[in-house]
Formats: C-alpha cells, sequence, structure tokens
C-alpha cells in the first residue's frame, strides 16, 4: 500500500519538481515550441483539478500517471488542431466556390457607401477583430494572442466575418436596386 503523506509540500513544489520531466514528454509528441507550450499548460491545469490526489503520490507512482496525463492532453490537443485545420481548409474551400465573382478589396472599395451600414450588423466581438486585423494592422498571431484563440482561429472568424460583411452589402444593395 502506499503511504498517503504529502510528498510534496505544495502545487508550486510539485512543479517546480517535475516541470522540465513534463516538458520533455510533451517533446515525444510535438517539435512545435507553441504546441509544446499548450500541451504543458494542458497537463499542469489538469493536474492543478486536484493537487492533493498528486501530491499525495509516491514519485515514481506519480511519474506514471504524469506520462498518462501527457499522452492524453497531446493526443487531445493535436486532435483538436487538425479538426481546426480541417475546418480552416474546408472553409477556404467553400469560400473560394461562394465568392469568386469578385476580390475581398475591389469589392469594398467599391461599395464603402454600404459598408458602414454592413458593419453596424456584426457584434462587438467581430468588430473588435476587425478593427485589430485591418485597423490597427495586427498580424493574426498577435490578435490570437490578445483574444486568447489561435491564429488559425483568428483566421477562420476573420473569413467569416468578411463573407458576413459582404452578405449585407449585398442585401443592402439588393434593397436598393443596385443589383
Amino acid at each position: 500500500m502506499f503511504n498517503h503523506a504529502v510528498m510534496y509540500g505544495s502545487l508550486e513544489e510539485l512543479y517546480n519538481d517535475n516541470r522540465k520531466l513534463v516538458f520533455i514528454m510533451v517533446s515525444d509528441y510535438t517539435e512545435d515550441e507553441e504546441q509544446k507550450k499548450d500541451i504543458n499548460s494542458s497537463v499542469w491545469a489538469k493536474i492543478a483539478e486536484q493537487p492533493q490526489k498528486y501530491m499525495t503520490m509516491e514519485p515514481a507512482h506519480f511519474k506514471n500517471y504524469l506520462r498518462m496525463i501527457v499522452k492524453a492532453s497531446a493526443v487531445d490537443y493535436l486532435r483538436c488542431e487538425e479538426k481546426e485545420a480541417s475546418k480552416l481548409q474546408n472553409f477556404k474551400r467553400e469560400d473560394r466556390v461562394s465568392y469568386c465573382d469578385f476580390e475581398e478589396e475591389d469589392f469594398y472599395a467599391d461599395y464603402l457607401e454600404y459598408l458602414a451600414e454592413a458593419v453596424s450588423a456584426l457584434n462587438f466581438e467581430e468588430k473588435e477583430l476587425l478593427r485589430m486585423r485591418f485597423g490597427m494592422k495586427l498580424p493574426a498571431k498577435q490578435v490570437g494572442e490578445i483574444l486568447d484563440i489561435s491564429e488559425g482561429n483568428v483566421r477562420v472568424r476573420q473569413k467569416r466575418i468578411l463573407a458576413k460583411l459582404k452578405k449585407e452589402i449585398l442585401k443592402l444593395m439588393k434593397r436598393d436596386d443596385r443589383i
């Protein structure tokens, strides 16, 4: 039987003693530094959910649990990344089919008079994303850091918002019998 005495005095001590090991384990699943950081954070978030459980384990027992947690976190993370990439590819394919009639910039330059009214149909988050990307000219990666989402997610949302604007502008033009 395992002794249920506290092996670590605090979650911080548990983290400090095992953070390098977790990073090495995570490195077995990916070479990408951002992915390593995300998976590492996920592992420690899971441990932080039940700190007493892990702080009272024998070190060898804890390391086995750690391997399982790292593997599960890495697999979950990488699956989510694959799904997000797949959604982005599907969206790009749909975007090419649906909006091949005109280029983005030409469309907005020609129909600027409708843009302000079309923007009013967007919610606050959509307006903020566009403001950061086009007004402040921030790269998608930086916008993702600000909004706490991935760079790919920023790009997907941007495409959806622009598609929504196009649809709204076309609706306004139809209302005015311009198309």
